[in-house]
């Protein structure tokens, strides 16, 4: 009866969590991307002169819709959360010879 009584109770809390959680979060995600993306387009369209290829660039991501397909989406989901964790591990090698060979650390961040 207590296995029984647990299986019910998290089959509650997923059900909770897919109804009442997923949906507040992806509206709250939704709301602050559409406001977001609003107040670019209008920065760079106002604002921002001469256009140069990264303002043209930044616009297109702001107003385009995804042409790339189904296979894409995954893709390039996977390789932008594969470049965080490369970021990340540099970071902390980075802080690894900062804190323990300080007299290097300025070899490193030289840009040669």
């Amino acid at each position: 009866i207590i296995v029984l009584t647990v299986l019910y109770n998290k089959m509650n809390i997923d059900e909770y969590s897919r109804r009442y959680y997923l949906q507040i979060t992806y509206g709250i995600i939704f709301v602050l991307g559409l406001v977001g993306n609003i107040t670019s387009v209008i920065i760079y369209v106002v604002r921002l002169r001469p256009w140069k290829s990264s303002s043209i660039i930044m616009v297109n991501l702001a107003l385009d819709d995804w042409i790339m397909g189904d296979v894409m989406c995954p893709i390039v989901c996977f390789s932008s959360h594969f470049n965080l964790i490369l970021f990340l591990t540099c970071l902390s090698e980075f802080h690894y010879v900062v804190v323990v060979h300080p007299l290097r650390a300025a070899q490193v961040q030289r840009k040669s």
